[in-house]
């Protein structure tokens, strides 16, 4: 296993977004593990009076409580759940942690964000169950944009889930292998145990 470096590598600086045991290393001021998920899990674990640690675990909880918006993990592994890199340094700075010199960028005002205007559907919902799949997030975001301009679907699950369906296809949102579109039946399970009038 790699070994964090303690002086944060610029290219982490311009991604979009960081897994949260991501973040958590960089909030800490060390380069984040490129190893395994199981590997990075392991670390943190052995490690668990390190900084990285505390903040991971804080960042958890910060993200269950809906303090923090997230993309779900593909894996389902919730070390996987991505946020970004404004929004994690800003909780953390709100929690009173010490912000590398490196990262501080993130606490200046930014322009509105574009990842949240161009993907709102990528974001989970406050109060909705964690995604089973990748595309549940996309395909309950786009139900509820749907039953805000029709209430009559939502006693009409099927016609609700053919058109979510469809919006998935639009907006490039496929099954596992990525080339096939989702099929109405199985976008249903998305709609399982969720609110979609909001």
């Amino acid at each position: 296993m790699t070994n964090p470096s303690s002086v944060v590598e610029l290219s982490w600086l311009d991604r979009e977004l960081w897994t949260i045991s991501e973040a958590a290393m960089l909030l800490s001021g060390e380069n984040p593990l490129t190893d395994s998920e199981f590997q990075v899990d392991k670390y943190l674990k052995r490690n668990s009076e390190s900084l990285a640690s505390q903040i991971y675990a804080d960042l958890k909880d910060a993200i269950d409580l809906g303090k923090i918006q997230f993309i779900p993990s593909r894996t389902g592994w919730v070390g996987n759940r991505r946020v970004k890199p404004k929004d994690a340094t800003r909780w953390a700075k709100e929690r009173g942690y010490k912000i590398p010199l490196q990262l501080q960028k993130f606490l200046l005002p930014q322009q509105e964000d574009r990842l949240d205007h161009e993907t709102p559907w990528l974001h989970v919902k406050l109060g909705d169950p964690d995604p089973l799949q990748p595309w549940y997030t996309p395909a309950r975001y786009f139900a509820r944009e749907l039953i805000k301009t029709d209430k009559t679907l939502i006693g009409k699950k099927d016609v609700l889930a053919k058109k979510v369906a469809h919006e998935l296809a639009e907006h490039k949102i496929y099954k596992r292998g990525g080339q096939l579109p989702l099929d109405p039946a199985t976008v249903l399970k998305a709609f399982s145990n969720v609110n979609l009038i909001s």
